[in-house]
């Protein structure tokens, strides 16, 4: 599947994308996984489709969760001030407005659904 552009693939489909992306992780990442998956669908998002910028999200997420104490957004540069950080802090404050405006948030995980 293209990068930017999102189709709706059978859910059996993405569940097996996601299954092997799945054994391609760490514990602590498939944790992250859970939760962004969780969100996509309650929300009505999809997750990128591709699995290597998925799993990159998933990668620096899990890192600043582990560094940080919070799933800062890996695509955006913490201050160090901590309540501009919360802002960052996936799903950040910004992703709704880019997802409808650009039809995926800045990482690229969040895409319209």
């Amino acid at each position: 599947m293209d990068l930017h552009i999102a189709t709706r693939c059978s859910c059996m489909e993405e569940d097996d994308a996601l299954l092997e992306l799945e054994k391609t992780l760490t514990n602590e990442e498939k944790k992250t996984l859970r939760f962004v998956r969780a969100y996509a669908n309650k929300r009505g998002f999809l997750l990128q489709p591709d699995l290597e910028v998925l799993r990159t999200v998933i990668k620096g997420m899990t890192e600043n969760r582990l560094r940080f104490g919070k799933p800062y957004c890996p695509c955006r540069l913490r201050t160090g001030n901590e309540e501009e950080d919360r802002k960052i802090v996936c799903p950040c404050v910004y992703h709704e407005e880019e997802i409808e405006r650009d039809g995926q948030c800045h990482c690229m995980l969040y895409l319209k659904g």
